[in-house]
């Protein structure tokens, strides 16, 4: 049985030397491997496309246009060789094993995005122009967040992924403000953010938190030491006072 890890790790690692687009399908396994929660297909290609966005933006294209250059789950699918699977009865993509996982926490990890990069990609996101304001019922909401579908898993974990890192929270500190320092993108992310974690779907018209609000909720503690030390004096009054 001792045997049966290095039998499977050597099968994974002759998939990897398989697979043609590694960038690509490095970026898929990152998702899958770092979310704390079972990924949605359409979670993913959104989130996928912003974050290639991210690395190569002009600064004036709209989420729709960016939306627009999504892939297909049957891209996903072949781009990783079989190492991940796509249930289209639940929507759901994930490992087509368990034991991927622990290859690659072992094998694989140091070529993975870093978590600070999907910080990044939900950041970018939030801050789009689709979130400008929050919606101002219920309906238009879930409209939202069905026509937007990666805007629930940003609102919801974007600290999660840099939460306890003094490093990852001083590099996306700047990009926090940049999305956050406005009103209408924070209440727009807590709007869904609430609505996603409440067991009925709970609506709030305008939540009107702070950026400390934010930042405390979060559980950014670089983030908000540095802010109420005067680091960013630009933004420190609207950081205690919304």
């Amino acid at each position: 049985m001792k045997t049966v890890p290095k039998g499977l790790y050597a099968a994974y690692h002759t998939v990897i030397d398989r697979i043609d687009r590694a960038k690509f399908a490095m970026r898929i396994i990152t998702w899958i491997y770092r979310s704390p929660r079972i990924l949605e297909m359409d979670e993913l290609l959104e989130a996928l496309v912003v974050g290639e966005y991210s690395e190569n933006a002009n600064g004036d294209e709209e989420l729709d246009e960016i939306l627009e250059y999504m892939v297909t789950p049957n891209d996903i699918v072949i781009a990783c060789k079989g190492l991940v699977l796509y249930e289209e009865s639940s929507g759901s993509v994930r490992f087509s094993h368990e034991t991927v996982k622990g290859f690659i926490a072992s094998e694989l990890e140091q070529k993975l995005t870093p978590p600070v990069g999907l910080a990044k990609t939900c950041l970018i996101y939030l801050g789009s122009n689709v979130m400008d304001s929050p919606c101002p019922d219920k309906q238009s909401l879930q409209q939202r967040m069905e026509t937007y579908k990666f805007s629930r898993y940003a609102s919801q974990y974007w600290a999660e992924h840099i939460r306890g890192d003094k490093m990852c929270e001083k590099e996306i500190q700047s990009l926090f403000i940049d999305t956050f320092g406005l009103s209408g993108k924070r209440d727009s992310m807590v709007q869904v953010k609430i609505y996603a974690e409440s067991r009925w779907g709970y609506f709030i018209r305008s939540p009107v938190w702070s950026l400390l609000h934010v930042v405390a909720e979060s559980g950014l503690t670089t983030i908000c030491r540095r802010l109420l030390n005067g680091d960013n004096c630009t933004y420190a009054h609207s950081f205690v006072c919304g």
